[in-house]
């Protein structure tokens, strides 16, 4: 299977970091969240601001001021042999790049861009080439998505986080 990446670069002020990655991880969740959407879903919610909070962290105990954060969603292949023999089957990353350093070069108001990110958001979840996993039957729902929050079940998902990348050759808005 072919893994579908889409790449956003975002320049921001390291005071609006937090909120911006929020914004931009919850808004992409919620797209990939089946069925009845709860937009306030509590242990969601807070499994965002943990990940956007260990990464702001990260980067500010860094001397850099760049930094992604890599949504990655996939389903569990179920081992035939035995059932911790769960291979994860990636088929779409969301690459989040961050720059938080030259507010000089800064143009744009960062509610423009952020905008402008989230329709490229919505373009893409509904373009006809965006695949979705095969609905699993009843007993195999946790192979397909997170049955942990109570009141929303995205696609499976985990957010990798990383504090520099290399800046070269790169163009941000």
């Amino acid at each position: 299977m072919n893994v579908r990446s889409n790449t956003f670069e975002i320049r921001c002020e390291g005071r609006q970091l937090s909120e911006v990655a929020t914004a931009l991880l919850q808004s992409i969740l919620f797209y990939r969240t089946y069925g009845k959407v709860r937009c306030a879903s509590p242990t969601l919610v807070e499994s965002v601001n943990r990940d956007v909070r260990d990464f702001v962290d990260k980067l500010r105990e860094s001397e850099e001021q760049c930094g992604t954060l890599h949504l990655e969603f996939y389903c569990k292949r179920k081992g035939r042999v035995w059932p911790i023999n769960e291979t994860p089957l990636i088929w779409e990353i969301w690459i989040l790049k961050f720059d938080c350093g030259n507010q000089d070069k800064q143009k744009e108001r960062i509610e423009d861009v952020l905008f402008e990110k989230l329709l490229t958001i919505i373009q893409i979840i509904n373009s006809s080439k965006c695949y979705l996993p095969q609905m699993p039957n009843r007993d195999h729902l946790d192979t397909v998505f997170d049955t942990s929050h109570a009141d929303a079940q995205p696609y499976i998902y985990k957010v990798l986080l990383y504090s520099y990348f290399s800046l070269k050759n790169n163009n941000f808005t």
